[in-house]
């Protein structure tokens, strides 16, 4: 399921903003797990075709956020990590949403990363992720996200992967909000969350928004953050098209 894609943030000039913890806040969720390369990348085995039963290949790496247009005044973030990824525990992902663990279980044939982007001023950031699946997978997944309790759940999963890196590195996080975000054209299912970061003997306040635009065989996931503010909405709206159009030619 493509909300399990988790791994710690790959810039260390966000660390130096209010600890390693912000790092991960934003470059977080959708950045990369799996067996992406973080750099739109595709590495998994490609799915196999029948004769009586043929289906295009789909290459995750087609549906990330590539540079452009869309992501006019950010630059590529090209710092290396080397720090282990928090682990998420399915089962209680699972628990919180109410089904089976096998449901929520990452079955992808094909995953990647897009590149990690961000303003000069290492304010705001962009990151994303793709998946390929099979079509009843995505429809079961989208459903999934849909219910009630899944902004709860997610909330809880992005603090859990949070609260890891953080008590590594003497630094605390707390969520603030969890709230669905309408209005996105293209988007299955958005969520913006607010976090406080203490660290250094100061606080950083981080919102950020995850968009989900999960389709047939595909499932995108987009993070947008912003320290000491909230994403741009047209930078959001822009980046989220890109992908949507992507999503709606495979």
């Amino acid at each position: 399921m493509g909300v399990l894609r988790w791994c710690d943030g790959r810039a260390p000039a966000q660390a130096r903003a209010g600890g390693a913890v912000v790092a991960v806040a934003l470059f977080g969720l959708a950045a990369c797990g799996g067996t992406g390369t973080g750099t739109g990348g595709s590495t998994s085995t490609l799915p196999q075709t029948t004769a009586t039963s043929p289906a295009p290949t789909l290459h995750a790496r087609d549906y990330v956020v590539t540079e452009g247009a869309e992501t006019t005044g950010l630059v590529r973030d090209t710092s290396t990590n080397t720090s282990p990824d928090p682990k998420i525990s399915e089962s209680e992902f699972a628990s919180c949403l109410g089904v089976p663990t096998a449901e929520i279980q990452d079955n992808s044939i094909d995953s990647a990363d897009g590149p990690d982007l961000m303003s000069p001023d290492e304010l705001a950031h962009v990151s994303s992720s793709a998946e390929i699946n099979r079509p009843g997978d995505v429809a079961r997944d989208a459903v999934i996200l849909r219910r009630p309790q899944a902004l709860t759940c997610i909330g809880r999963l992005f603090l859990r992967g949070l609260e890891q890196e953080a008590s590594s590195n003497g630094e605390s996080v707390t969520l603030d909000s969890t709230l669905a975000l309408p209005g996105l054209s293209g988007a299955t299912q958005a969520v913006r969350m607010a976090i406080t970061v203490a660290a250094n003997g100061g606080k950083i306040h981080i919102t950020f928004d995850i968009i989900f635009i999960w389709s047939d065989r595909v499932e995108s996931t987009i993070v947008l953050g912003q320290i000491n503010g909230v994403p741009d909405r047209t930078r959001e709206q822009n980046v989220i098209s890109q992908v949507a159009a992507k999503v709606a030619r495979q």
